[in-house]
């Protein structure tokens, strides 16, 4: 059996050679005499044609090494993040104030950069002619963001939605030139992909930092204002709201999943997938809260209201106790908080430095807007805010962490605050207490405003100072005012402090007004929209000489005018009769 097996076996061989060969055989024929003809065209061929001859056979070799040489997917996160360096260095030169400015406006303006392509040819430089804009490749752009967000590695997964994110934030107010849909943006005819691209992050299966990261590229797509219309934006509010499942999963369910060995990913990446969570769902209601054109984005988020309350107080409360110094770690939960292991206190306590900020302004926004009528009693309440209080100020009045802090952050904890002292139960709260609060508050928001100068933090600063002001004044009867009037003496002393710093900005000779002696003369104050000219004399605080008109912004007068309003209010009504003084 075993010889006629081998013998048939040697036998099929020879057979399967006897009938290759002749292929063989013909196909080397052929190829001779394709080498025969080769040679005989390049013998009676000129030289000039031999040597495009070469060329193609090169550019032939070039195509199938290309088609062979994939790019590994190192490559392609680095491809990508080559593009967002492009685009992120354009947006920054747009507000230089260069020559190249205009060339670099035009890769955001696609008004702008089809009339610059379409310049006769007399007038083009060659800049112009050579110049390519990134709008004109904002479909291609698109397209790749997509590719990279819809793969199938998370590295991709995470440069792709870093790069549908740059272009929401770069490219999400560009308007569409065309007369026919004015008044629409460039990006709404991208809804779909943007969806179809973000709908498969929010599965079981995908990593939990993936899933945080598509969380922030939603709020970023809602907030934006490119979906306008009430369904187009509940395709992607639908998404948010089916993570907020995930939020309702308690402490023993946890434990069981981890001691079944169901739990996929670390706790680590729970907590940072739950706090994104929560973060995405502050940025969108801050948003509605703020626009005056977000009423579907409003009615989209209040059902979700008090879900969302909850868990923001619960992530702040964490929050709370991972910001205790060490001498007092006794006093941290054993079991951990809501959304942190007991384990990873140290790992835990960044993510939520990075997102709480967001969360407390959306908390304060709520409370605000339902006047902290919550179902706690009193003693619970006044906890709540000064809770909510203490970590602004803690955030703020520490030294070390302020310089890393950039100033959305600084503008978000203050717009925190503002909303809190608007509420009349948490001013009656600062009334019962000590004045010493008060001017504890306002020598932080001082410091403030020396560290960080920009209009939008010195407008709030003032507009804090102004309730302050209002909430305090002529609440000390005659009874209290030789008790209070050191410190009332005080909170008048820091509250001249912040108006007279925001003063010297626009006028810096009141430094030197001091040695300039003028009796018998009444001020004067003249205001315009576009200049104030300050006419002034012997006050009770300062002596002021200016003639110099000072050209003013809007923003500049706004200021202005709020510290006017708050010098004109402010003398001596915080218990201190005249007689006194």
């Amino acid at each position: 059996m075993i010889e006629s097996f081998s013998g048939t076996g040697e036998s099929s061989v020879k057979e399967k050679n006897i009938v290759d060969k002749p292929e063989e055989n013909t196909e080397n024929e052929e190829n001779d005499q394709f080498d025969d003809d080769s040679l005989s065209f390049n013998k009676s061929s000129s030289p000039q044609q031999n040597q495009a001859n070469q060329s193609d056979s090169q550019n032939l070799k070039l195509k199938q090494i290309t088609k062979i040489i994939s790019p590994k997917w190192p490559n392609r996160v680095f491809a990508f993040d080559l593009i967002r360096r492009i685009i992120s260095t354009f947006a920054q030169n747009t507000s230089t104030d260069s020559d190249d400015s205009y060339q670099h406006k035009a890769h955001f303006d696609l008004l702008l950069a089809k009339k610059l392509k379409s310049k006769p040819a007399n007038f083009k430089n060659q800049d112009d002619i050579d110049q390519n804009y990134l709008i004109l490749f904002l479909q291609d752009l698109m397209r790749i963001a997509c590719i990279g967000a819809t793969s199938s590695l998370d590295p991709l997964k995470l440069v792709g939605l870093d790069l549908l994110l740059d272009l929401i934030l770069y490219f999400g107010k560009c308007e569409e030139p065309n007369p026919e849909f004015k008044g629409h943006l460039i990006l709404e005819q991208y809804q779909a992909q943007v969806s179809a691209a973000l709908r498969p992050q929010f599965s079981i299966e995908t990593s939990a930092h993936v899933t945080a990261k598509a969380c922030q590229v939603c709020s970023m797509w809602i907030s934006s204002g490119v979906a306008r219309d009430l369904n187009d934006l509940r395709r992607v509010n639908q998404l948010l709201a089916s993570s907020l499942q995930k939020l309702n999963l308690n402490k023993t369910a946890r434990t069981t999943m981890v001691n079944n060995d169901q739990l996929i990913y670390s706790e680590l990446s729970l907590t940072v997938e739950k706090l994104a969570v929560l973060r995405a769902w502050a940025d969108v209601y801050i948003v509605a809260r703020k626009s005056l054109k977000s009423e579907n984005l409003l009615n989209l988020v209040k059902p979700e209201l008090q879900i969302l309350s909850h868990h923001w107080s619960v992530a702040l409360k964490d929050y709370s106790y991972l910001c205790l110094p060490a001498e007092y770690s006794n006093q941290l939960p054993v079991e951990g908080g809501s959304f942190y292991h007991a384990d990873l206190v140290d790992s835990s306590k960044p993510i939520y430095k990075q997102h709480f900020t967001r969360i407390l302004l959306g908390y304060s926004l709520w409370l605000n807007e339902i006047a902290f009528e919550t179902n706690e009693c009193e003693e619970l309440k006044e906890k709540l805010f000064f809770m909510l209080l203490g970590l602004s100020l803690e955030t703020l009045s520490n030294t070390q962490g302020l310089a890393q802090l950039s100033d959305d952050t600084i503008q978000d904890i203050l717009e925190s605050i503002d909303s809190l002292l608007k509420i009349k139960f948490c001013r009656d709260v600062l009334k019962s207490k000590s004045v010493y609060l008060c001017v504890e508050i306002l020598s932080i928001l001082y410091k403030i405003k020396l560290t960080r100068d920009l209009m939008n933090i010195n407008l709030l600063v003032v507009g804090i100072v102004k309730q302050i002001n209002e909430f305090w004044k002529g609440k000390c009867n005659a009874e209290q005012a030789k008790n209070s009037e050191k410190n009332s003496s005080a909170l008048i002393f820091v509250i001249l402090e912040i108006c007279i710093k925001d003063l010297i900005r626009y006028l810096p000779n009141l430094l030197h007004s001091g040695k300039k002696n003028q009796e018998n003369a009444e001020g004067s104050v003249e205001f315009n929209r576009n200049k104030i000219k300050f006419n002034s004399s012997k006050s009770s605080f300062l002596y002021l000489h200016v003639t110099k008109c000072v050209k003013l912004t809007e923003t500049d007068v706004e200021l202005l005018k709020q510290v006017i309003n708050v010098l004109n209010d402010l003398p001596f009504n915080f218990g201190i009769s005249l007689e006194s003084k």
